[in-house]
């Protein structure tokens, strides 16, 4: 495989890193996950910051509507092979997320 390929992975959201790529299983639509939102305004001393509840993720789509869900979900993770690779090598070795 090269370095470069894209994988799709099956994975519940919980268990991926804030900024994945991910679709639904049976989907085509891309998402960004999120752990928290910051709303921008022109008044910069006063940007909110939104945070996912507990056992929750954020999806963002293109459009910028956003979703939450619970972290069992099950995702498809669309990746690159050599990041992903990297990513099970950290928590291989007891890394987190």
């Amino acid at each position: 495989m090269s370095e470069n390929q894209i994988i799709e992975v099956i994975l519940p959201i919980g268990e991926l890193p804030s900024e994945a790529t991910v679709a639904k299983i049976t989907g085509q639509k891309e998402y960004l996950v999120k752990d928290k939102i910051i709303i921008y305004r022109e008044n910069k001393s006063e940007n909110p910051t939104i945070h996912a509840d507990k056992g929750a993720r954020f999806l963002i789509d293109g459009q910028g509507n956003v979703n939450a869900i619970g972290e069992e979900q099950k995702v498809k993770w669309i990746v690159k092979e050599e990041y992903l690779l990297s990513f099970l090598e950290g928590r291989s070795m007891g890394d987190p997320k």
